[in-house]
């Protein structure tokens, strides 16, 4: 679907508002603090009047930093407020002429992600306060007309991932005595797949592990010895999945026909 110059504007300033928001929700859930107060430099404590808090621009201006204290502003804060028009873009684009049900169901999946990314990278956790609403977002959309799945498919693929990734966690631990996949690792797994059912599910655990190992490689090679939580690469593989998965499964199946003769 054309991006026309409107819906283009309007998507641009709303992702920078959320995106804004995000960041509170990024810094603040973690450490269980109110959302509801305004924002604060993490520093000073002093409060950041509206006209300084403007997405990206004022980075920008105060080049990253405190205007009060000086202290260096964190460089994601303008990531996050960057991606989300990207990604609110990138959403339309895709299910916009799905319907408007789709649309908004697929913006707050993706919303959901781009915090998870971000706190898991910080935190190395995500937090009960995001995957378990996500789950019950998407338990309910299944029970819409115009949703995208069947109430089968997505109940199979909440609640039976959950419980043989549950038990694979379970088993790995009783084997090594170590963790392997964390707890809100497999409940954002049953919460990807209460959005995209058990059998796309497969392919984007298979994504997110050679999206995983990959940049492991990468960071080995440069002799950094950094541990990766999972979760960004689940949230970014369901990501690929869907917005271009239906187009990776016909590059798939082109290259199964074109080498099966």
């Amino acid at each position: 679907m054309g991006l026309e110059p409107l819906i283009i504007s309007f998507l641009i300033m709303l992702g920078l508002a959320f995106g804004s928001f995000f960041n509170v929700v990024i810094y603040r859930l973690p450490e269980n603090k109110s959302l509801i107060p305004s924002s604060k430099c993490p520093s000073c404590d002093k409060a950041i009047p509206f006209w300084l808090n403007v997405p990206v621009l004022s980075w920008l201006l105060l080049r990253g930093k405190c205007r009060n204290c000086g202290m260096k502003i964190k460089f994601h804060y303008i990531l996050v407020e960057i991606i989300t028009p990207i990604v609110f873009l990138l959403v339309y684009n895709r299910f916009g002429d799905v319907s408007l049900f789709i649309l908004i169901k697929y913006l707050i999946f993706f919303s959901y992600g781009i915090i998870i990314i971000f706190i898991d990278l910080y935190h190395m956790r995500i937090p009960f306060k995001l995957s378990i609403p996500l789950i019950v977002i998407g338990f309910i959309t299944l029970f819409f007309p115009d949703n995208d799945i069947s109430l089968l498919r997505g109940l199979i693929g909440g609640a039976g991932s959950f419980v043989f990734f549950m038990l694979l966690m379970m088993s790995y631990y009783y084997l090594r005595k170590k963790e392997g996949l964390g707890f809100g690792d497999v409940l954002l797994i049953a919460a990807i797949g209460m959005f995209t059912g058990a059998m796309h599910l497969v392919f984007i655990i298979l994504i997110a592990s050679f999206l995983g190992v990959f940049v492991m490689t990468l960071v080995m090679k440069y002799g950094k010895n950094k541990l990766f939580p999972f979760g960004p690469f689940l949230v970014l593989a369901s990501w690929i999945y869907l917005l271009w998965g239906y187009r990776l499964f016909d590059m798939y199946w082109n290259f199964i026909k074109y080498y099966s003769f």
